[in-house]
């Protein structure tokens, strides 16, 4: 019997296993954490987006988008809709996006998690592999191994004791010790830098490189952006509906429209997170990176300044706040206001006629073209994904590696972000289940 070991028990790797084990190979699972499905079980705010009914290559980021039409041609939505309903998993679809009907990732992670018992799939954990070779016509892997020193060892027990104390004594009485393993195969599905809190650590790149593949630059996508200006303090909390737009260097790169969300820091929302991978790649460069927010998305410049001229003729609407205050949160009027121009000692007085007239130019573009200059972007444990990773030029369609055979690389080790909306959990199981019934049946 085919002896398989996928290093990884997320999205990829338990899909990859089952997959394997289908294909009646004896399938083994290293995960590095005490659990399975951790980054799983926290994905779409703990209601998991498994998949999304308008799939399109296009909805994906990466060097080489053959490879990912390739993938979306040989796994499907409805593929994804049949293979968790095989696993008991009711579903439920709002827009295109489709959710588990109990709305609880755990649902997921339960399902994969009692497939992988059934067929008898192994499960190691606090595995941590650190070498692959190829020994003639076999895999060889190397690592470590973290065992508990003991269930009666007291661990956070005593009284007193914080989280940090409590992880860090526990740390100290886990006993480290080598192993090694002989297989068939190895799928590497460790993932990527991403939320490294769930388990996520990057380490699955190192392997990838030492088998020969070279590595896109990785940086967070799906991500929160970081500005600067005074402005920031004022408008924190504040959630309203608008357009970001992406510039680097005067040249826009993307832009998306829905909920943003205004931080002390910057900006954040699903519009942000759509377009913050082309600012990490910008900023990577050393370019110039700018968000321009529009307030009144649904709105074309001439109509917004005719919709100010309105409501400038209103007798009770005779100061600048009050011009705003009926159209956006009152928290980010004085922002606007200021972002045109006028003077914070004038924003409550009177302002007709002329004097009116004049600052709508300037309160238009405000409106419509609010610029934020991006400093960064949030760090890696904010992020969902990560854009880069393994340069899928390098593997088969079925994800096997061109460098080293016999093994095979899935998920977001390689160079494939999708936006938000359940795309990168469909490439996990495309990625995975391809990887798996490839190991399991090639000779």
């Amino acid at each position: 019997m085919k002896q398989i070991v996928v290093i990884g028990g997320g999205a990829s790797g338990m899909v990859a296993a089952i997959a394997a084990a289908r294909e009646g190979a004896a399938v083994t699972i290293l995960e590095h954490t005490a659990s399975l499905g951790k980054k799983l079980s926290a994905t779409g705010n703990g209601r998991c987006n498994f998949t999304n009914l308008n799939m399109s290559a296009d909805c994906y980021r990466g060097k080489n988008l053959s490879f990912i039409e390739e993938i979306l041609k040989k796994f499907s939505p409805q593929d994804a809709l049949d293979f968790f309903a095989g696993l008991g998993v009711l579903s439920e679809e709002k827009g295109g996006y489709v959710y588990p009907y109990s709305n609880q990732a755990s649902t997921v992670v339960d399902a994969l998690t009692l497939a992988l018992h059934a067929l008898s799939v192994q499960v190691y954990y606090r595995r941590e592999v650190t070498q692959v070779q190829r020994v003639k016509n076999q895999l060889v892997l190397t690592g470590t191994e973290r065992i508990p020193a003991g269930k009666d060892s007291g661990a956070g027990k005593k009284k007193g004791k914080n989280s940090a104390q409590v992880q860090k004594q526990a740390a100290q009485e886990e006993v480290v010790q080598p192993f090694s393993m002989i297989c068939d195969a190895v799928i590497l599905a460790c993932g990527s830098k991403a939320a490294a809190k769930t388990g996520s650590d990057g380490s699955g790149y190192g392997l990838c490189a030492s088998l020969g593949h070279h590595i896109v630059p990785v940086y967070p996508a799906l991500v929160q952006l970081r500005g600067q200006g005074s402005f920031l303090k004022e408008w924190a909390g504040v959630r309203c509906q608008g357009r970001i737009s992406l510039f680097a260097e005067d040249r826009m790169q993307a832009e998306d429209t829905g909920e943003l969300q205004l931080t002390d820091y910057g900006v954040s929302g699903i519009p942000v997170f759509q377009v913050s991978r082309f600012a990490a790649e910008a900023l990577q460069q050393g370019k110039n990176v700018t968000a321009r927010l529009n307030f009144l998305p649904k709105l074309e410049k001439k109509q917004v300044y005719t919709l100010l001229e309105q409501i400038q003729s209103c007798p009770e609407r005779n100061s600048p706040y009050r011009w705003l205050s009926g159209i956006l949160p009152q928290k980010i009027v004085p922002v606007i206001l200021k972002q045109a121009g006028i003077p914070a000692e004038k924003l409550y007085q009177k302002m007709t006629g002329k004097e009116g007239a004049a600052v709508l130019p300037a309160l238009v573009q405000a409106l419509t073209a609010f610029e934020v200059p991006v400093t960064d972007t949030n760090s890696f444990d904010q992020a969902q994904v990560c854009a880069g990773g393994v340069d899928t030029k390098e593997v088969t369609a079925d994800c096997a590696s061109r460098c080293m055979p016999g093994v095979y690389i899935v998920g977001e080790l390689l160079d494939v972000d999708g936006i938000c909306g359940g795309y990168n959990l469909h490439f996990a199981w495309a990625t995975g289940i391809a990887a798996g019934r490839a190991a399991g049946t090639s000779v």
